[in-house]
């Protein structure tokens, strides 16, 4: 099934390719939504970069959690009041889809937390037992995460059998995972039987993505693809007693600026969508440099 869809979009951007002809400076792009839920900033992604980037004569492929929607240039044709409304309902529906495993391991992870946080000032007999289905859950967050190199490969994989310049977007939102708040923790390191173990599951860095950066950034350069990267920042949790939140993605975070600077894209920790797509086209269009957006990004930083 998986390999019929990219064969479905390699077709769309090939047809749309012979009926341009090879127009200057042929433009593909990719938009890539990692996300948790629907939200504004992906529905301001999504209208922005029809508004401002998108050009006749340009090819887009967008990969939501459950379907790649291919754009030729006589598709990209259609008046764009007419082509955003529809592109929308099928992103929000697809990541409302896609992402329910995931919700279901975070519901199931907070509801361990807080049933530890219910017994923290006895610890009764079940304390040790319910430390056990979250190391599990951990692990099954894990097994999602490993799936993403391998999937990253197949986009690219799409850039080799069209001409122009590559572009991959990737939208990611920053993740984190409930864990006992202060006071169960310090409980819990003061529990000779239960100390080691608790530091174990609830806050030693065990989620290593395993994602090969070498083997990334040579598929990206072989298909000759820049990868620029928008770390978002998300809506604030909804704070629940007994439970607190630490990142969850750090590893993904490190991986990803690494292969954005070795492909030569952009990389930018935001909630704004529009700031990180407006960069992202500048930089293609020539119009400034990745070194004097990423200096300019400093200097605004440090003003904050």
């Amino acid at each position: 099934m998986k390999k019929t869809i990219l064969i479905t979009v390699i077709l769309v951007l090939t047809v749309g390719l012979v009926a341009q002809g090879t127009p200057k400076k042929q433009k593909n792009y990719m938009l890539v939504f990692n996300t948790i839920e629907y939200s504004a900033q992906l529905k301001e992604a999504v209208t922005h970069f029809f508004k401002k980037v998108i050009q006749p004569g340009d090819n887009l492929i967008i990969v939501t959690p459950a379907r790649f929607i291919g754009f030729s240039p006589k598709k990209l044709a259609v008046p764009k009041n007419q082509l955003i409304p529809g592109i929308l309902d099928q992103v929000k529906n697809d990541i409302s889809q896609g992402s329910v495993k995931y919700r279901t391991i975070m519901q199931e992870m907070q509801r361990s937390v807080q049933e530890m946080s219910g017994t923290a000032s006895t610890f009764t007999s079940n304390a040790r037992e319910l430390l056990i289905p979250y190391a599990q859950h951990r692990q099954n967050l894990l097994i999602i995460r490993q799936d993403m190199e391998k999937k990253l490969l197949d986009y690219v994989n799409i850039f080799r059998r069209v001409k122009g310049e590559n572009h991959l977007l990737m939208f990611f939102e920053k993740e984190f995972r409930p864990i006992p708040d202060k006071k169960t923790m310090g409980l819990l390191r003061d529990s000779p039987a239960l100390s080691f173990k608790a530091n174990e599951v609830y806050i030693q860095d065990t989620d290593k993505s395993g994602l090969d950066l070498q083997k990334l950034i040579a598929g990206f350069k072989y298909a000759n693809v820049r990868f620029h990267f928008l770390y978002l920042i998300g809506k604030n949790i909804k704070s629940r007693r007994g439970v607190d939140y630490m990142e969850n993605s750090g590893d993904v975070y490190s991986l990803f600026t690494k292969l954005a600077k070795a492909t030569g894209g952009i990389k930018l920790t935001s909630s704004k969508t529009s700031v990180f797509i407006d960069q992202v086209d500048m930089v293609v269009e020539g119009k400034v440099t990745v070194e004097v957006v990423e200096e300019t990004m400093e200097k605004e930083k440090k003003k904050n």
